[in-house]
């Protein structure tokens, strides 16, 4: 299926609400049987407006552990290569996907993604860029923190621990899985239509290190034999501000 032709606001009208209902009603005792999939704090994510889900990704099935935490429609961002194949690539469009060319500077993937947000529907959005098929969380890029800035919506940081293969964990591949997955606060950064490179760097930082505490949370609950570690609590309810009081960045 070729896409060239689509323009931004091609894929801006496209709504997959009835197709994800549809999706969560069909996987969701699947997932849990398969995945045992349990999933903390997904009340968190906000009742109305944009919001960005900002996870970990680990695994093609992401989609799957992350889109389950709300009923609201979620669109993502998809390989260009991927929206090509023959029945794959309607699939993911028909679900909510558009699609990203790695590297391309200044691509529509992000006038997309602003429109998405500011019609008032969620956006998942992997900092990471990648599969990470390591324990520990990659390298965290910029794009979600700037499109944060510039469309003002909420952020909502979550990992999941046990969406990776088992061979990952140090497990057999044919262990059967186990995926937990932890919600945080949504964290609010002050909207700015041209956010300089500080700016974004901090709020990235800030985003990345809520994903971080999450992640050790979610292993924390997953290898706590099916209950939670003594002590747990869910992140506090903080507002973040976009910059620190004291940043040089305020400073004339």
């Amino acid at each position: 299926m070729r896409i060239d032709h689509l323009t931004v606001d091609d894929w801006v009208r496209v709504n997959p609400h009835r197709m994800q209902q549809v999706a969560r009603v069909l996987t969701r005792r699947i997932g849990r049987f398969l995945f045992r999939y349990r999933g903390y704090g997904s009340e968190r994510i906000p009742a109305e407006g944009g919001f960005i889900i900002a996870p970990n990704h680990g695994s093609y099935l992401d989609g799957f552990f992350f889109g389950h935490g709300t009923t609201r429609t979620v669109r993502f961002m998809a390989k260009f290569e991927a929206l090509e194949w023959p029945v794959i690539g309607r699939v993911i469009r028909w679900c909510g996907g558009f699609p990203v060319k790695r590297g391309a500077a200044g691509q529509p993937a992000l006038s997309v993604a602003e429109h998405i947000l500011d019609s008032g529907h969620g956006l998942i959005m992997f900092m990471e860029r990648k599969l990470v098929r390591t324990p520990e969380l990659g390298t965290p890029f910029s794009g979600l923190a700037k499109l944060a800035l510039r469309t003002g919506v909420p952020v909502v940081p979550v990992a999941a621990w046990g969406n990776k293969p088992a061979w990952v964990y140090g497990r057999r591949r044919i262990s059967w899985p186990r995926t937990t997955v932890v919600w945080g606060e949504p964290l609010r950064f002050d909207r700015v239509e041209d956010p300089d490179d500080a700016r974004i760097e901090h709020a990235r930082d800030v985003i990345w290190a809520e994903v971080s505490k999450l992640h050790q949370y979610a292993m924390e609950i997953h290898l706590a034999d099916g209950s939670r570690p003594h002590g747990f609590e869910l992140p506090p309810r903080e507002p973040v501000s976009a910059v620190p009081l004291e940043s040089p960045i305020d400073r004339p």
